[in-house]
């Protein structure tokens, strides 16, 4: 949203014929004052001097410097938008919401210069003060935001997933915005990481029963050395996210000052190594940085690495050191990686690789995504959207304006998801990449499941089947009940399921207009999307029983 900055002369315009000469020099030192902050046009206009900044300029810093110039009795700051008043009421909301949860009383006072208008000031005035009275942050200031809506955010939180029922930038307090930030932490995480670390902060031993669940909560094949791993992760965790905010403030310090800035980045590092797609710069997510490379590449950055899994971080920094102590040659990277981390990478570069042609091939020339952008801004655009659907859940462009294509490939990748023991949902690239590879042997005709010369185990290929069906079954039960209670087409309402199973995030304006019972189905949907497929795993691979104590005749049945 653009902003400019309008300066009044007071007393000046009582000037009479050299008034010109102090406005000339009253522009003159705006323009000195303001010349090191960037390109700021400088112009006036019925007694009104205008400060329109040409880019990214620092406005606060703008502001207070103009504030400070003889001769200027009072400023104010604007938004720019077309004479339309649907836009202006829109634009409004934006640009008013988060002051407005702080006053008690507000007047809305409108002149109108085009007389050309069909609405005269006092029509602009009254009809835009009844649209922001509308406005829930007018509205309940200071009241709950319900037991309900609580509940759905606090889950969409602390599961990582990111759909909300109000704008978190600006309907939630500084305490409000602290919490749901230590929640998505704790979820990206987990408890019982976070426990551990409390216990090493504490100096606390680790009992077998401690170190069964670290081995249960990250899939580790051996209790060897569980201390050491989760000082890495958490190492490794605050590292990546601190990273990331340093990247992030390069962005929002100059936009919205140091203090907001660094808080702003620090939480969207956080929220986007977490995978948890959720924000509090503005109601649109990332879409008014479309056109930044560094705030969507810093994302990517983020979000792959929380999708990749820690497991893959510590293989991937162990090889590469010893390339770096020369112990092994560079050509044999590749070769040193275990078959784990070679599966990983593969899946997650394939997925990324075909979410970013497909979205590039549907959007390219729909007006609604990715039409009006250049070939450099929509290819960037593309990747950012494959990325984001690994379970982040920010968008740089609309998901309502999708075409079917992109929705329906859009769902497939989410529903897959991230790498294990990461911070990512879905079912995980690994189950996907271990049924590819089960069909792979079957159109082969081998025997045995085979990736990068290794066999895989029937029994995970069992377990992959076993995760992938019922995930699907899930999917395919709430969506049927999502559209049941609620009037939504067929594509929406799949893709809100499919977003909140995999923990993604993602909405085509559907999470805020869903009625009570949407709400619980969606609820039950992030629970089971974060717990669900940790959960199966360790059932099918832990339920002990006497079924394989007994061998029956093979049965004579057809497939195909």
């Amino acid at each position: 949203m653009k902003e400019i900055i309008l300066a009044y002369q007071g007393e000046m315009s009582l000037k009479g014929l050299n008034r010109a000469t102090f406005e000339s020099v009253l522009l003159k030192t705006m323009r000195r004052r303001l010349k090191s902050l960037g390109n700021f046009k400088i112009y006036k206009a019925q007694s009104t001097m205008y400060a329109e900044p040409a880019g990214d300029e620092d406005i606060d810093a703008a502001e207070e410097r103009i504030g400070k110039i003889f001769g200027i009795a009072a400023i104010s700051r604007a938004a720019v938008c077309p004479k339309d008043f649907a836009v202006i009421a829109d634009t409004a909301k934006e640009y008013l919401c988060g002051a407005l949860r702080a006053a008690k009383t507000f007047k809305v006072s409108a002149k109108r210069s085009d007389k050309t208008f069909p609405m005269d000031s006092m029509e602009i005035a009254r009809e835009l003060g009844g649209v922001l009275l509308s406005l829930p942050c007018a509205a309940q200031n200071g009241r709950s935001i319900g037991l309900g809506n609580g509940l759905f955010t606090a889950t969409s939180a602390v599961c990582v997933t990111g759909l909300v029922v109000v704008p978190t930038f600006s309907y939630w307090t500084l305490f409000g915005k602290i919490v749901i930030l230590a929640l998505i932490q704790l979820g990206g995480l987990g408890i019982v990481a976070l426990t551990s670390f409390v216990m090493l902060l504490m100096n606390r031993k680790f009992s077998l029963r401690n170190r069964m669940m670290i081995q249960d909560a990250f899939g580790l094949s051996t209790m060897q050395g569980m201390v050491v791993f989760i000082k890495r992760v958490i190492k490794g965790t605050v590292i990546v996210e601190m990273l990331g905010a340093v990247l992030y403030m390069f962005a929002f310090i100059p936009q919205f000052g140091v203090a907001h800035g660094i808080w702003y980045s620090v939480f969207n590092a956080i929220s986007t190594f977490c995978n948890a797609g959720i924000d509090i710069i503005g109601p649109d997510s990332l879409m008014t940085y479309a056109d930044s490379p560094l705030v969507l590449l810093t994302s990517s950055f983020l979000i792959i690495c929380g999708g990749l899994g820690f497991v893959v971080w510590w293989d991937v920094v162990d090889v590469l050191s010893n390339v770096r102590a020369k112990k092994i040659p560079a050509r044999d990277i590749w070769r040193r990686f275990n078959t784990h981390t070679k599966i990983i990478l593969m899946m997650t570069f394939a997925l990324i690789l075909s979410g970013m042609v497909v979205t590039f091939l549907f959007e390219c020339n729909n007006p609604l995504t990715l039409g009006n952008m250049s070939l450099g801004k929509k290819m960037l655009n593309a990747f950012f959207q494959s990325v984001t659907l690994r379970t982040a859940g920010f968008a740089s462009i609309s998901q309502k304006g999708l075409t079917e294509p992109t929705v329906l490939v859009s769902c497939v990748i989410m529903f897959v998801g991230g790498s294990p023991v990461g911070t990512a949902g879905g079912i995980k690239t690994m189950t996907a990449a271990t049924l590819v590879f089960a069909v792979l042997a079957v159109v082969q005709g081998r025997k045995e499941t085979v990736a990068f010369k290794k066999t895989i185990p029937t029994s995970i290929v069992r377990r992959s089947l076993a995760v992938t069906v019922i995930g699907f079954g899930t999917l395919i039960l709430f969506s049927v009940l999502l559209l049941a209670t609620n009037p939504l087409s067929l594509s929406d309402g799949v893709f809100e399921v499919t977003s909140a199973i995999a923990t993604v995030g993602l909405s085509r304006d559907v999470t805020p207009g869903l009625n009570v019972i949407g709400k619980v189905i969606i609820i039950v949907c992030m629970y089971l999307g974060r717990v669900g497929p940790i959960t199966m795993f360790m059932f099918f691979g832990q339920r002990a029983t006497n079924h394989n104590s007994v061998k029956y005749a093979d049965a004579e049945i057809i497939v195909g």
